[in-house]
């Protein structure tokens, strides 16, 4: 999917989302998606870890 809109050449910004899941992103799990996505070319703004609490609308970080 990046390649596809990479293609276009239409500015974008990335941000790399694994925050939907049942327990917090380790560190060997950074390293992991960081490394894939170093190897792929991938060009990324920030990366979404998933938090020990959680986050509502209007209300600072839980």
């Amino acid at each position: 999917m990046y390649g596809r809109v990479v293609s276009h050449s239409i500015p974008f910004e990335l941000e790399v989302s694994v925050d939907e899941t049942e327990t917090p992103t380790t560190h060997a799990e950074h390293v992991y998606f960081v490394s894939e996505l170093q190897r792929l070319g991938v060009q990324w703004v920030s990366l979404a870890p998933r938090f020990v609490g959680r986050f509502e609308k209007g209300v600072d970080y839980r």
